[in-house]
């Protein structure tokens, strides 16, 4: 942690700075109180710039923190939307029957595709909004991040409920 390192090293930095005239008087006009004078004038740069580091980090976690909370709120309500949804559809398996339960399911579908129609702006939104927040992020560490990690695809999967009403929403292309 950057500040817990700067905290540690603060009195030290403080000593160093408040006696930095005595060392420099000390060793009179020489070269090497010509050196000392920059290198203490180095390292006061350098604190300072460590401490402007750690500012502008706590800035940056901050405000990435505000924008993830937002964004795991409905990212998990659009997660239990779906999961209600998909007990509901396993409720109505299995498919078929007399002709009063075919019209009960097909009503059902049609309610279920009606309301994925009204969430489509928030679900395409939210995705969105998640795939800037990641790119925004950076990435820190000699790895880069797994690109080819296989989803998860077995039936019952959430891909494969994510699939099926990306196909209700989205206009069939074939």
């Amino acid at each position: 942690d950057i500040q817990a390192e700067i905290d540690a090293h603060n009195d030290v930095f403080k000593s160093v700075e408040g006696n930095k005239v005595r060392m420099v008087k000390a060793l009179g006009s020489s070269e090497e109180a010509v050196f000392l004078q920059q290198r203490l004038d180095d390292m006061n740069q350098r604190w300072n710039d460590l401490k402007a580091k750690s500012a502008n980090i706590r800035a940056h976690l901050e405000a990435s923190a505000e924008r993830w909370s937002r964004l795991l709120s409905v990212l998990e309500e659009l997660w239990r939307w779906i999961c209600l949804k998909d007990d509901d559809l396993t409720k109505q398996m299995p498919i078929g029957g007399d002709v009063p339960t075919l019209l009960q399911q097909h009503n059902h579908c049609s309610a279920l595709r009606a309301e994925l129609k009204e969430r489509e702006h928030l679900v395409v939104s939210t995705l969105d909004q998640a795939r800037m927040f990641l790119a925004d992020q950076p990435i820190e560490g000699p790895e880069e991040p797994r690109k080819n990690l296989q989803p998860k695809t077995g039936e019952g999967s959430p891909l494969c409920l994510c699939s099926f009403i990306a196909g209700l929403i989205l206009p069939n292309t074939h």
